[in-house]
């Protein structure tokens, strides 16, 4: 279990990196790349309905993957690859979270439209603002219990 602060540093980390990562992707996207995403995208969207928790955990790994691996700078993907990882035991606080979950794949399909517009300020701000609800609630609930 993390702590409030150590959340913290995790997320700050993520939010660098993930928001550089962005900032690098070449934009447009290709309509390949796009429908690609969109692909897991919808797989995502689909696990979300059957209430396919593990499956929605897993298209969620691959989406992102997918999305900072346009970045083209292979040590900064390692690096987010690493703190995604060490994020999945305050983010797996939203697997039952049907509300929560939505708002994600809303949030998938904005950055897919980023990516299309070649909006890179949205597509940025949209990856950044996409950690701040599982941070959020991890250190309201730690906080709750443990203060």
């Amino acid at each position: 279990m993390y702590s409030a602060e150590e959340v913290e540093d995790i997320n700050s980390v993520r939010e660098l990196l993930e928001a550089h990562a962005a900032s690098l992707i070449p934009l447009p996207l290709s309509s390949d790349a796009i429908e690609e995403l969109a692909a897991i995208q919808e797989r995502h969207s689909r696990a979300i309905t059957a209430n396919d928790r593990r499956g929605v955990f897993r298209t969620n790994i691959e989406f992102h993957k997918l999305l900072f691996a346009h970045c083209g700078n292979a040590a900064l993907i390692e690096a987010i690859n690493s703190f995604a990882q060490k994020s999945h035991a305050y983010r797996s606080i939203f697997v039952n979270d049907a509300g929560y979950l939505r708002w994600a794949a809303d949030a998938h399909l904005a950055m897919i439209e980023a990516l299309k517009r070649g909006d890179r300020d949205e597509l940025v701000s949209l990856c950044r603002s996409h950690l701040a609800p599982a941070k959020n609630r991890y250190i309201e609930m730690f906080r709750s219990r443990f203060t």
